[in-house]
């Protein structure tokens, strides 16, 4: 009995850890026939914030701050750093929000019920269909070289409760896409 328990306890153990370490769906898209330099060095280029009506907010210093100060995180990780001539690629980003609502449970529901009380009788019931609405985020790295985009990668996550990016979120899709990146030609 007790190894029966030890057994339950560290399968809900790894399956705790497992479930931490969690990962975003990352989407890509390259062109084999042109594979990426060998990355040393990036350059920081066109950074585009949209917001949740999907109008660009060039204004929000703030969030492209972020962006850079995230994306020189997730490069530095891999060993490339920035350079602001002559880089081996150039490094766009776009971040967006958007609101998304999604229906939980489609099924209308119908149902009849007897009542007691100060109205006793029956009735009918209408309950619509249940949906939850959230933010979500998009964050899309492009590298360029010669003003060719070589490599795309995509990713999506869920916002904080504001509807904003914060920084741990965006340095964590950050770190997913770079991590996607195929390696470089030989």
């Amino acid at each position: 009995m007790r190894s029966m328990i030890r057994h339950v306890l560290l399968a809900s153990a790894a399956l705790t850890l497992l479930a931490g370490c969690a990962q975003l769906s990352v989407q890509t898209d390259y062109n084999p026939a042109r594979p990426l330099p060998p990355l040393r060095t990036y350059q920081l280029g066109e950074v585009r914030v949209y917001d949740a009506q999907g109008r660009l907010d060039a204004d929000n210093t703030l969030q492209k701050d972020r962006i850079g100060r995230v994306l020189a995180t997730a490069f530095a990780e891999r060993g490339v750093s920035p350079l602001s001539r002559q880089a081996d690629v150039q490094v766009n980003v776009e971040v967006e929000q958007r609101e998304v609502s999604q229906i939980i449970d489609p099924r209308p529901r119908v149902s009849v019920g007897i009542g007691r009380g100060i109205y006793p009788g029956w009735g009918l019931g209408w309950q619509v269909p249940m949906q939850r609405d959230y933010q979500e985020g998009r964050l899309r790295v492009d590298l360029l070289k010669d003003g060719a985009l070589l490599w795309r990668g995509e990713t999506r996550a869920t916002l904080n409760s504001n509807g904003q990016w914060d920084e741990a979120g965006m340095l964590d899709g950050m770190r997913q896409v770079i991590k996607a990146l195929p390696p470089p030609a030989p």
